[in-house]
């Protein structure tokens, strides 16, 4: 393995960027180095990625997040791993990818990889319509323009979509559409004046953690956005900093298990690169991130995430899902070290696993939505911490029965069991 992550240039006063903020990042990008190295040893030798993966083919979005974890890694300053040349591996995975099986997530991540190369001029010429029909969403629009049965963050992914395919365009002329997301983005951002965005459809409220998570999709508008989403995402991670447990930032709803623990890193580097907590608070998000890195570690053998035999999440990451479902949390994880080297050198002080300081007691309800009682109640104290969830979701994840990851847990999908009641 040879990995030698970049650090930034010091600011003027420290000599050495070591700060705690920085350490992590460095750790970061070395836990998921050393992961993709174990799974080029036992699964895809060279980053060649196998057709057929467990039983079920490889299609077109893990090629593209695989694409989007070796850009991110080269980023970093990973030039290689186990002896494959990750500039070598990207075009290589270029050349197999099928545009026609690449749509909404994996788009973006196609052409911001790109992107992170130099552009269409750093990849030879033949590839260059290839990309830009990879780079393309036009099923995702199209459903979003017409029937809208898609939840409302693809809409914010689409607004990614277009901006990362209009920085590609050779042309220079604006990419279709691509203003008409961007407001979707304002309107959905803007739709609460505490921040919380229902992603649920017809009769469901789904307050999960696809809020946070659709502030982190929309990351590449922030500067046009402006303070719609500073102020939005601040909001949404001070009622977090009460909410996440230890096992995650969010433990109820979609995407819970090794995402929450992920989506716990990726709040971590927003809070401190950003300055979107107080002091006490980025102390806390940074320590609940070591935490949850070395929690990580156990959710993967020979690279791969086992998320099916522990906490998985949702019938959708089931285990025809495991490559995509591993390569996505180490991009989330690499595009956290990367926000966390664009913070400015401060001192976090040292990092302290004392309970009282990374999970300080709470007895709260948060509110979502002020029109009605969709919420979730927080607890945490000395011998016991839960959160339980007022949501009417479609499934058993939103069932209003405490969740603290190892200790209160339910199967996902429709069959819950031994639910505790909670009697005033």
């Amino acid at each position: 393995m040879t990995a030698s992550p970049e650090q930034p240039a010091a600011q003027p006063g420290v000599d050495k960027p070591t700060t705690a903020a920085l350490c992590l990042a460095d750790d970061l990008v070395e836990f998921v180095t050393g992961q993709v190295e174990r799974f080029s040893r036992s699964n895809a030798d060279g980053l060649t990625l196998p057709s057929i993966y467990a039983g079920h083919p490889v299609l077109g979005d893990t090629v593209a997040d695989l694409l989007y974890v070796m850009g991110l890694l080269v980023d970093a300053g990973v030039s290689t791993v186990d002896n494959a040349d990750l500039g070598q591996a990207i075009i290589a995975s270029l050349r197999e990818l099928n545009p026609d099986e690449v749509e909404a997530f994996y788009s973006y991540r196609v052409a911001e990889t790109v992107l992170r190369l130099g552009g269409l001029e750093a990849i030879p010429a033949e590839l260059h319509p290839h990309v830009l029909a990879a780079a393309d969403s036009p099923k995702t629009v199209a459903r979003l323009l017409g029937e809208n049965d898609l939840p409302p963050n693809y809409a914010i992914v689409a607004a990614r979509v277009l901006t990362a395919r209009a920085a590609l365009e050779p042309s220079g002329q604006p990419v279709t559409h691509l203003d008409t997301f961007v407001q979707r983005t304002r309107d959905m951002l803007g739709s609460q004046p505490n921040g919380w965005i229902n992603d649920g459809m017809g009769t469901w409220d789904h307050y999960d953690i696809y809020t946070p998570d659709m502030y982190l999709f929309a990351e590449p508008l922030a500067e046009e956005l402006g303070d719609l989403w500073t102020d939005g995402f601040r909001n949404v991670l001070a009622d977090l900093d009460q909410i996440a447990q230890p096992g995650g930032a969010v433990v109820w709803g979609r995407s819970v298990g090794i995402l929450g623990l992920a989506m716990t890193v990726e709040l971590a580097a927003n809070a401190v690169a950003r300055n979107l907590a107080d002091t006490g608070a980025q102390r806390r998000w940074l320590q609940r991130a070591r935490l949850a890195l070395v929690e990580l570690d156990g959710w993967f053998a020979n690279g791969v995430v086992r998320a099916h035999q522990d906490r998985a999440p949702m019938f959708y990451r089931g285990t025809s899902r495991r490559l995509q479902l591993t390569f996505d949390i180490y991009g989330k994880l690499l595009l956290a070290a990367k926000e966390l080297r664009n913070e400015t050198p401060k001192d976090h002080g040292d990092a302290q696993d004392r309970r009282e300081a990374t999970w300080p007691n709470t007895n709260t309800f948060i509110r979502f939505a002020p029109q009605n009682t969709a919420g979730v109640w927080s607890y945490r104290s000395a011998g016991l911490a839960f959160v339980l969830p007022a949501i009417t979701g479609f499934s058993a994840e939103y069932l209003p029965s405490p969740r603290s990851p190892g200790l209160f847990e339910q199967p996902t999908g429709a069959h819950p069991t031994m639910l505790p009641v909670i009697a005033p």
